[in-house]
């Protein structure tokens, strides 16, 4: 027949209903009173077994057959996958009404938003705020990080473990100061006045005072007391040929050669009054700007204050000027200009603020000679002290930095470095700031000194 027939066995057909739905027939009496069997047509067979389903559902398909009800097995089957959801006793049932959420259970219903209703229950039970509770201490809102509890404790732990390491760092930078700040022991005193030196020319240059002085020092701002004319070019250190003259050149031929092979053809602001003073013969204090040309403003008249020297003999003499600077980076910049130009006169310079040479290679490299040592204080006192060199032809001493050098704690260690020079040296100190302690301390490291 069709779909319902009896004889169609077709174990895979889904939706077959069941025999007894299917073959059920009618008795009707006919108007003899004869009752006469007619066979019943299948749909309204199958229409008819719906009509007689149980009004209240079942759990699963074994109770809609006991109760002698029709059924399908799509719904019996959706029944059996949702009969365990159960929230506070209540159980989830597919024909609950169009308000019935049929997929999710009901406590994620309440935690999603507690105003949807779930199987008839307009309130959130106890255990479904719970629930709620423990899922938001298990999962994260999107956008956050970490977890809301955790992250105080992690805070917490965080901010002590930055704490102690902190405190480390202030421990350490603490005991780096203290090991920059530490006393060296001083140079052994020595008394001057038994020590018998050579004579050396101190003065090169004798600078007017005129007016055009007084007008280009108000002009730019410069300030030299007791004044004296600025060198406004390398042209009134020299003769007109080049060559050396009897009391008009100051500048050896080399000297200005390697000036003009280094790019200079005329001196800076700073570089123009320090020249004159300096070529005097007379100490010096200097403030003036970084970049405004301090380094060669000193390293110039050292090269000639050097070249008016007997040459210096190896292993047994030290070097004739000492250039001490606050830190390794200075140093090495201050060395790069001076030996560029103390080997135009073929002289030498040395380096000793620090680096990756050990103290045996820096006496070695000392005692094979040199008119120039750059170096810090400390430094140079250790080398003083392991006899890789001496002060005993020191004639031109510059501190470059001193402002700096004081605030690193050196005040000392120069002034055992000072006190083992010849007292008749010419000495230059260079500062950023002039202020009560710069003054101070330059009365005493510096004799007469122009400002």
């Amino acid at each position: 027949m069709g779909l319902f027939d009896e004889s169609d066995s077709d174990d895979n057909e889904v939706a077959a209903p069941t025999a007894a739905a299917v073959t059920t027939t009618t008795t009707t009496t006919n108007d003899d009173g004869e009752d006469d069997d007619e066979e019943e047509d299948p749909l309204d067979a199958y229409m008819k077994s719906l009509d007689a389903a149980p009004t209240a559902p079942s759990s699963s398909s074994s109770a809609r057959k006991e109760e002698g009800g029709g059924g399908r097995l799509d719904v019996d089957a959706e029944d059996e996958a949702t009969s365990h959801w159960e929230v506070a006793g209540i159980k989830h049932s597919s024909n609950s009404g169009a308000a019935d959420s049929r997929l999710l259970p009901k406590h994620h219903d309440d935690i999603i938003d507690d105003n949807v209703v779930v199987a008839g229950n307009s309130k959130t039970s106890a255990s479904t705020r719970e629930a709620r509770s423990t899922m938001y201490d298990t999962f994260v809102r999107a956008g956050d990080n970490k977890h809301i509890k955790n992250n105080n404790n992690n805070n917490n732990n965080n901010n002590n473990e930055e704490n102690d390491e902190i405190t480390n760092l202030q421990k350490i930078r603490q005991h780096q100061k203290q090991m920059i700040h530490q006393e060296i022991d001083p140079l052994e005193r020595i008394d001057h006045r038994k020590m018998k030196y050579e004579n050396f020319r101190r003065v090169f240059y004798t600078p007017p005072n005129t007016d055009m002085g007084r007008m280009w020092r108000k002009e730019h701002e410069v300030v030299c007391t007791p004044p004296c004319d600025p060198i406004l070019g390398f042209g009134d250190l020299v003769d007109g040929d080049g060559r050396k003259g009897e009391g008009s050149a100051v500048f050896p031929v080399e000297l200005v050669h390697a000036i003009a092979r280094a790019g200079y053809d005329s001196p800076t602001l700073v570089q123009s009054q320090t020249l004159s003073v300096a070529l005097g013969g007379r100490d010096a204090l200097i403030t003036a700007a970084t970049g405004s040309g301090k380094t060669l403003a000193y390293i110039w008249p050292m090269i000639v204050h050097i070249n008016n020297q007997p040459h210096i003999i190896p292993i047994t003499d030290g070097p004739i000027s000492i250039i001490l600077t606050p830190t390794r980076e200075l140093a090495k910049q201050v060395y790069k200009h001076a030996k560029t130009f103390i080997q135009c006169i073929g002289g030498r310079a040395v380096e000793v603020a620090g680096g990756n040479r050990g103290t045996w290679e820096l006496t070695k490299d000392l005692r094979k000679g040199c008119e120039i040592v750059v170096s810090s204080p400390g430094r140079l006192i250790d080398m003083i002290k392991k006899k890789g060199t001496n002060l005993g032809r020191v004639t031109f001493l510059v501190l470059d930095e001193a402002d700096r050098m004081l605030d690193m704690g050196f005040e000392k260690q120069i002034g055992s470095l000072l006190e083992g020079v010849r007292p008749d040296r010419q000495t230059l100190m260079l500062s950023a700031t002039f202020g009560k302690r710069v003054e101070k301390v330059a009365r005493s490291w510096l004799r007469d000194p122009v400002r």
